[in-house]
């Protein structure tokens, strides 16, 4: 008998041994593909969608749209677009709280496996955009407007040179997220929608 046949057994015997009620193993779920999409109560989609299926389409087109980002490049794809997250290797560290990389080199460098422990508190999160202050929308669509030139990155730079910001945390799948009730790492973002922000019934008044 080997030791994968033992350890089951010796578990049951001493749970029956003590009075402990033996449970039956759980039923194995089912792939995803069987179960329907959910979706919100008919009478409450109906309020904002008149056609679900051009809203598909629609969904498509903005995720892999850079018009959507402030500075005209960023789209919802530049960082779920592998497999619904991030998997790039280039400057993927964020330094932490203490804005102080103790990664070397540093900012906006190849993130490798000899890395790994990270020390400190850096850790590996997604890239974001460059330091910027927003001024007004352009009325013509383009790139949302700044004050001024970009200010100069004390943290994120090369050489004096401002390179793209690192955020503090690594972008998760989109895969499945309908199944999913609170996103994000920190799971800020309900599955209740109020039609205009993450924080579902946290904010019940708009």
């Amino acid at each position: 008998m080997t030791y994968r046949f033992l350890f089951p057994m010796l578990t049951v015997l001493c749970t029956v041994a003590l009075g402990q009620v033996v449970h039956p193993p759980a039923e194995v779920p089912p792939s995803l593909s069987t179960i329907p999409v959910p979706q919100p109560p008919p009478q409450k989609l109906a309020e904002y969608v008149s056609d679900p299926a051009k809203l598909a389409v629609l969904g498509k087109a903005l995720f892999w749209d850079m018009q959507l980002g402030s500075d005209g490049v960023q789209a919802c794809a530049s960082c779920h677009y592998n497999a619904g997250a991030d998997s790039r290797f280039i400057n993927q560290v964020n330094p932490g709280s203490d804005g102080a990389f103790q990664f070397v080199p540093g900012p906006n460098q190849p993130l490798s496996a000899s890395r790994f422990p990270l020390t400190g508190n850096d850790r590996v999160g997604s890239q974001g955009v460059y330091p910027r202050t927003f001024k007004d929308i352009d009325p013509n669509g383009g790139p949302d407007l700044f004050d001024g030139p970009n200010p100069a990155d004390t943290i994120f730079q090369v050489n004096g040179k401002s390179v793209r910001r690192v955020e503090p945390r690594n972008t998760t799948s989109v895969i499945n997220a309908a199944f999913t009730h609170r996103n994000f790492w920190d799971g800020r973002a309900s599955h209740f929608f109020n039609g205009r922000n993450p924080f579902g019934d946290l904010v019940p008044a708009l």
